[in-house]
């Protein structure tokens, strides 16, 4: 625009100066042009109206698409409007995120790009610009998106449908060893009669069947807390796979969180990771059920970043967990395995809480405090690779 009234005046100063009259018609002409485009630009900016459609969450793996939608309003034609999106690294595929197109009076375009969801994490898609002008060049007009939307990419999560694992109380009410309460609507087959059984217990099918009496045999039906517990320090994973190690331990949470979530038990997280969106340690989220929780439990594990507390995380847990429940299951989730981290475990166990420990890197101290934890009564496996949570998946009971 400078350029244009730089040429205009220096034109106008040769017309006055050499009193050359086709010189002022060109000065009037080429004036009145960029006066026009100005109104013109500004006039077709003032009737536009975009609308941006994005997904607010995904899965990570998934391909996404986002739509931006550009109306005009006005009765008079656009030659031509740009459209850019800011797209982050993370979420850009080989797509262009711009476009360019013209626009008849009241009509409409939509602009269609892709979003490939290649990690977990918090995102903000956007700002949009949008530029806009007359066919000559001489003027453009434009805006610039105030407030971009926010994505959540959830983590991966892998189907689960079954856990055998060894634990006094494996996942609260799932499949406990132990009984407690039964529910006389949840039957899971029959079994041998044994003194002491009621009769009303009695199976007389099954008994006629195998000729000895047999008596019916019943879930348990007291429901406990579940707590997922993750170590995202980066001083406890060593110089070598952070970022891998951390991941996978966010997958797996995602994972146990999924498939409690569906079998109606509520699951609760605590980590000393730091939450991206508030840049402060993570909230502890307390057990629930329900998709609406499972959701939020996601979004959580979605946003939380790796960070060095003030505390380890054994004496971070010690804190964290003071306040869990007799009967709660408490899942932790490590890169490696300490002899301080057991003897806190012991404790908890000593509370009556069911204390099952996944070590995410093998090291050369692991079957010895496997075998110690083990006898301290806590349950601790080795989930080094993804086939590991799969193979442990379809595990026979």
């Amino acid at each position: 625009m400078r350029e244009y009234t730089f040429w205009l005046i220096i034109f106008l100063v040769v017309a006055v100066l050499l009193r050359l009259d086709w010189v002022y018609y060109l000065v009037y002409v080429a004036g009145g042009v960029w006066g026009l485009s100005l109104l013109w630009a500004k006039y077709h900016l003032r009737w536009m109206r975009v609308t941006r459609t994005t997904p607010s969450h995904a899965f990570s793996g998934e391909l996404a698409e986002g739509t931006v939608r550009i109306d005009n309003l006005g009765l008079v034609p656009v030659p031509w409007v740009r459209a850019r999106e800011a797209v982050p690294p993370e979420l850009r595929s080989r797509n262009r995120y711009q476009t360019v197109v013209s626009l008849n009076g009241r009509s409409a375009v939509n602009f269609v790009y892709e979003l490939r969801c290649r990690q977990r994490g918090y995102f903000r898609v956007g700002p949009l610009s949008l530029s806009t002008g007359d066919l000559f060049g001489f003027a453009d007009s434009g805006f610039v998106e105030e407030e971009p939307e926010t994505m959540i990419v959830f983590p991966r999560v892998l189907p689960l449908e079954k856990i055998g694992l060894q634990s006094r109380m494996l996942f609260g009410s799932l499949a406990t060893r132990r009984r407690i309460f039964e529910d006389p609507t949840r039957l899971s087959g029959v079994r041998p009669y044994m003194s002491g059984d009621e009769l009303k217990h009695v199976h007389w099918k099954a008994t006629a069947r195998e000729g000895r009496t047999q008596t019916k045999k019943y879930d348990p039906a007291i429901a406990y807390e579940v707590v997922i517990a993750i170590d995202l320090d980066p001083r406890s994973y060593g110089t070598h796979g952070v970022v891998s190690h951390s991941e996978w331990a966010i997958v797996i949470a995602a994972s146990l969180a999924s498939h409690l979530s569906e079998r109606q038990q509520g699951v609760g997280l605590r980590t000393n990771g730091r939450d991206a969106l508030t840049e402060e340690q993570m909230q502890v989220m307390p057990s629930a059920p329900g998709r609406a929780h499972l959701t939020a439990l996601l979004e959580a594990l979605a946003r939380v970043q790796v960070a060095e507390p003030e505390e380890g995380f054994t004496d971070w847990l010690g804190t964290h967990t003071y306040d869990l429940v007799w009967g709660t299951t408490l899942i932790v989730i490590v890169p490696v395995l300490t002899g301080d981290l057991l003897w806190i475990l012991h404790d908890r166990y000593r509370k009556g809480m069911n204390i099952l420990v996944m070590v995410l890197v093998p090291h050369h101290d692991l079957s010895r405090l496997r075998a110690q934890g083990e006898a301290l009564g806590l349950t601790v496996l080795l989930i080094e690779r993804n086939v590991d949570l799969l193979e442990l998946a379809y595990e026979p009971s």
